[in-house]
C-alpha cells in the first residue's frame, strides 16, 4: 500500500543515527537506535520507542529527533522479527518480547525516568507490557494510536486493506495451543501489503507466535 511507505519520501534520513545492540538473553543479537540529546537535563528522563507493524527502527526517525531536541535520550528498538533483530516475522515463542524489552532495559539502562511509547502494533504492544509483571521497569506509557484488537471502534475494516488475516489457521493453531501442542507456532498467519521494493526492508509476514505477542 502507497499509504504505507509514501509518507517518508520527505523524510531526510541523513542523519539517521548507526544501528546498535544488545545481547537478548538467548544471546541473539538484537538492533536498536540511541538518540542522544544536548539539552538532557539530568532527572528528566528518556524515551524508548517501539515501531509499528512490519516496520523497523527507522520508521520512527522523525519522532526519535522531536523527542531528543525536547530533551529526553530516545532509543528506537528493532522488535525481534524485524529490520536487523532476528529473522524476519518470526519469535521462539510468546512473550519473547517482553522478556527482550526487560533485557534491554538491564544491558541499556536509559535515564530514568523511562517512558515507553508504541506506535500502532508497537502502541498495541505497549499496552500489553504495561499490564505485565515487568511493568515498572517503565515509569509512564504513551500509545500512539495504538492497534487494539481487530474489532475495536479504531480498527478499519480489514487494517484498511494493509493486513491479511489467515483466521482459520489462527484458529487451529489456537485450539492446538490449548492443548499444549506449539508445534505450528511459527507458521504465517498475517501478511501485510507491500510493494516489492518495500519487502528489503519490512517484514511480510508475521508467524502466529509474533502475531498474538505484538499485539495487547
Amino acid at each position: 500500500m502507497g499509504s504505507i511507505t509514501d509518507s517518508f519520501n520527505s523524510v531526510d534520513f541523513s542523519d539517521l543515527p548507526p544501528l546498535a545492540e544488545f545481547a537478548a538473553r538467548d544471546g541473539t543479537k538484537l538492533a536498536y537506535r540511541s538518540y542522544s540529546s544536548t539539552v538532557a537535563t539530568p532527572g528528566k528522563g528518556s524515551v524508548v520507542l517501539i515501531h509499528g507493524s512490519s516496520a523497523t527502527s527507522s520508521s520512527m526517525h522523525p519522532m526519535a529527533k522531536a523527542c531528543s531536541a525536547a530533551g529526553y535520550p530516545t532509543f528506537a528498538l528493532a522488535m525481534r522479527g524485524h529490520g536487523a533483530s532476528g529473522r524476519k516475522g518470526q519469535i521462539a515463542y510468546v512473550g519473547q518480547l517482553e522478556d527482550d524489552l526487560t533485557d534491554f532495559i538491564h544491558a541499556v539502562s536509559p535515564p530514568p525516568p523511562v517512558t515507553l511509547a508504541g506506535f500502532s502494533s508497537g502502541g498495541g504492544f505497549a499496552i500489553r507490557f504495561a499490564g505485565s509483571k515487568q511493568q515498572n521497569l517503565f515509569q509512564s506509557y504513551l500509545f500512539l494510536a495504538p492497534f487494539l484488537s481487530p474489532d475495536a471502534p479504531t480498527t478499519r475494516p480489514d487494517s484498511g486493506g494493509w493486513a491479511s488475516v489467515g483466521l482459520p489457521r489462527i484458529i487451529a493453531i489456537a485450539t492446538l495451543n490449548g492443548f499444549g501442542i506449539r508445534t505450528f507456532n511459527s507458521l504465517p498467519v498475517l501478511r501485510f501489503a507491500m510493494s516489492e521494493n518495500a519487502k528489503a526492508i519490512l517484514t511480510q509476514e508475521y508467524s502466529y507466535s509474533l502475531t498474538m505477542n505484538f499485539s495487547p
